[in-house]
């Protein structure tokens, strides 16, 4: 199996006098203890990204397994999943469920849906306000297990995480530099491009669960072209500046499809 993967120079570019970063980093979840999931973790490792984003239920209750499947590889961040022991995720990966950090001129704030927003409005903020007027910082991107924006599916926002979006609405008024929200819990892949807020959302739970249908309705602009499917992969994604663009490989397939 090969991986089509153009490799990119991790340390800034030289362009027309300017530091240009030029880097990649990959993300799924809902990742299976099975051949399926130590496939996805080993078509991760095998590009050049950077980091490795998990976007919870990391093992269905085994997230021993999944975390050595990834070992050897870069640094991981974790979403917590409504199928995980938050506290063993914590001490597997070395960070708190909400948690800020920064790699090059990208900030990611990692978000717990399995506790209300109100609890993690005051952190999550801070850190933006702060990246914001870090000029070292060109985009803050939002990870968390269950979907904040999507297309009618098994699981829907509104019934699920009540207030998130209208929090990330609110983030998005003050820090515009918020421009990508990276979620699982359903089990597909999809992007969406809603007016409100105003950043692309990517769903990607296709790391070895069975399928869910994305259901008839289109809402919140979001692009079905994958659902029904049986696929096994993740997402990547290419920083070039401070513009993010990604795309979704198929481990089975050694294929790329969707993307924004």
């Amino acid at each position: 199996m090969s991986f089509m993967v153009v490799a990119l120079v991790v340390t800034p570019l030289l362009l027309q006098g300017a530091n240009v970063f030029a880097w990649q980093f990959a993300a799924v979840g809902d990742i299976e203890c099975n051949d399926t999931g130590k496939k996805v973790a080993e078509g991760m490792k095998s590009t050049d990204a950077d980091l490795h984003i998990l976007l919870g239920d990391i093992g269905y209750g085994e997230a021993q397994c999944v975390f050595d499947y990834f070992q050897g590889g870069v640094k991981i961040l974790a979403a917590c999943g409504n199928h995980d022991d938050c506290g063993q995720v914590e001490k597997l990966f070395g960070h708190p469920s909400t948690f800020g950090f920064v790699h090059e001129n990208v900030a990611f704030q990692i978000v717990n849906t399995e506790t209300s927003i109100s609890s993690q409005e005051k952190l999550v903020e801070n850190n933006f306000k702060e990246w914001q007027a870090d000029p070292n910082i060109g985009t803050i991107v939002v990870v968390q297990h269950k979907p904040a924006v999507t297309n009618p599916s098994a699981h829907h926002p509104e019934s699920e995480i009540e207030g998130f979006r209208d929090f990330y609405v609110d983030l998005k008024d003050k820090y515009p530099k918020f421009t990508l929200l990276l979620q699982g819990h359903n089990h597909g892949y999809q992007v969406c491009e809603p007016d409100s807020p105003d950043v692309t959302v990517v769903t990607d739970g296709t790391g070895g669960r069975d399928p869910y249908s994305w259901g008839s309705s289109v809402d919140d602009n979001c692009d079905t072209d994958l659902s029904g499917s049986k696929y096994n992969g993740f997402s990547l994604f290419d920083v070039i500046g401070n513009e993010i663009s990604g795309k979704h490989f198929n481990v089975d397939s050694g294929e790329f499809s969707g993307g924004f």
